[in-house]
């Protein structure tokens, strides 16, 4: 079974967002060059409960389901 990632338009919002980047950075327990280094490769450490729940409460995002998908074949 596939792991499932964000996606692409959810990393798009961390990245425009630097209070929603430091809050998924602080849910991850990583400092800000870390998750910078991070983040481009979506990895599916991303996609935890706590980051989920970040993301839910700040985007106004309902289901989990609307911020994933399968990770990509090959990855």
């Amino acid at each position: 079974m596939p792991q499932l990632v964000l996606k692409q338009e959810i990393i798009s919002a961390i990245k425009k967002d630097q209070i929603l980047f430091g809050k998924v950075a602080a849910g991850l327990d990583l400092s800000i060059r870390t998750m910078s280094d991070l983040l481009p490769s979506n990895p599916p450490r991303m996609a935890t409960a706590t980051v989920l729940k970040v993301l839910r409460d700040h985007l106004g995002i309902k289901k989990d389901s609307d911020m994933l998908e399968p990770e990509p074949v090959g990855v």
